[in-house]
């Protein structure tokens, strides 16, 4: 996980305020994140997962690698996932569930 500190700041000067955010990184993540292309995937998840990525995204994350786990073995399952994956739009939710991937299809 990419880690950094956010600090907000409030500057005033004669009577208007300006609310901004500073962020703090070490020099190691910052060369690591350059090197490894890591925003590119942030921004990728950020809107695969939409508010979903603040606010539940490890159980998330989890439902849906759990998902993938189970249906790894069944072909036809394994074959819906792809298709639904391969047809899907941008932003559009990630099945998790046999029904959700049901659904998905059906609507294809």
């Amino acid at each position: 996980h990419f880690r950094n500190a956010l600090i907000n700041v409030q500057l005033t000067f004669s009577g208007t305020s300006t609310i901004g955010e500073m962020q703090l990184h070490s020099k190691q993540i910052l060369d690591w994140d350059e090197k490894n292309d890591s925003h590119t995937h942030y921004d990728f998840f950020r809107a695969e997962l939409g508010s979903a990525y603040n606010d539940s995204m490890n159980e998330t994350l989890n439902r849906i690698m759990n998902f993938f786990e189970e249906i790894q073995g069944i072909p036809v399952l394994l074959s819906a996932m792809i298709t639904v994956l391969s047809s899907r739009k941008r932003g559009e939710g990630l099945p998790c569930t046999r029904l959700e991937l049901y659904k998905q299809i059906l609507g294809i």
